[in-house]
C-alpha cells in the first residue's frame, strides 16, 4: 500500500510517517506539507492508495477540497486525521466525501486495521461520528455473521493471542493470506482492532466463552 501523508506540522508528519512506514501493509509513505502540494503529487502518481490528511491543515470548504483531491487521484482513498473527538465535524467531513475519519484520540493500534480496510474500498466511520445522527426508522437487525472454516480457524488463533506470523505458521498459510483474513474478520465483525473482533465474536457465539 502506498500512502500520501498531508500535514503542515513537520514533527507530527515525520512521526506519523515513521509509524506508517513500520506497518506490514505499507510499502511507501510520501509526504506533502499542504493540500496544494498533495494535489500535485496525486496528479503525478496514480499508484497512491490512501491519502491521510490532517484536519488542522484544511482552510477551504471540505466539499471543494475533497473534490479536488479525488479529481487529482481518482484511485486514492482519503482518510482525515481529526484534531480531537468532534462527532459533528466527523459527520460533516464524511458527508463531504471523505472515505474515513480518524479522531485525534485514536490509538496507534487502530491504524494498521483502518488503512487496509479503507484502501480495499470500505468506509471507516468511528462510533462517535454515528452517535446522535438522525434516522427515520431503527435499523433492521444485523444478519448473523457466517464464517468460512478457514476464517473461523484464524479467528480462534486471534482469540488465543497469536500474531499474524504465528497464525501463518500454525495454519501453514502465507503471511499475506493471514492479513487478508484478519482484515476481512474486522470488517465482518464491525470491529476496529483484533481485541474488539474477538469480543464481538464471543458475543455473537462464534467463540466459546
Amino acid at each position: 500500500m502506498r500512502i500520501l501523508l498531508v500535514s503542515g506540522h513537520g514533527p507530527l508528519r515525520s512521526a506519523l510517517a515513521r509509524h506508517f512506514d513500520g506497518l506490514d501493509t505499507v510499502q511507501t509513505v510520501l509526504e506533502a506539507e499542504d493540500t496544494g502540494n498533495a494535489v500535485t503529487i496525486l496528479a503525478g502518481d496514480p499508484t497512491i492508495d490512501v491519502v491521510v490528511l490532517q484536519e488542522a491543515e484544511v482552510e477551504e470548504a471540505w466539499g471543494s477540497l475533497l473534490s479536488r483531491l479525488h479529481a487529482a487521484g481518482p484511485r486514492a482513498r482519503i482518510i482525515v486525521f481529526g484534531r480531537g473527538n468532534n462527532a459533528a465535524a466527523a459527520r460533516h467531513i464524511l458527508a463531504s466525501g471523505a472515505d474515513g475519519y480518524l479522531p485525534g484520540t485514536v490509538t496507534e493500534a487502530v491504524m494498521p486495521h483502518v488503512l487496509p480496510l479503507v484502501a480495499a474500498g470500505a468506509a471507516y466511520v468511528p462510533r462517535e461520528a454515528g452517535a446522535g445522527a438522525p434516522s427515520a426508522a431503527p435499523d433492521p437487525p444485523a444478519p448473523p455473521v457466517v464464517l468460512s472454516p478457514r476464517r473461523r480457524q484464524v479467528l480462534e488463533k486471534l482469540a488465543a493471542g497469536r500474531s499474524n506470523k504465528q497464525i501463518a505458521h500454525d495454519l501453514d498459510l502465507a503471511h499475506g493470506t493471514v492479513k487478508m483474513h484478519v482484515v476481512a474478520l474486522l470488517r465482518e465483525l464491525n470491529a476496529t482492532n483484533r481485541t474488539e473482533a474477538v469480543a464481538r465474536a464471543r458475543a455473537a457465539g462464534l467463540l466459546g466463552t
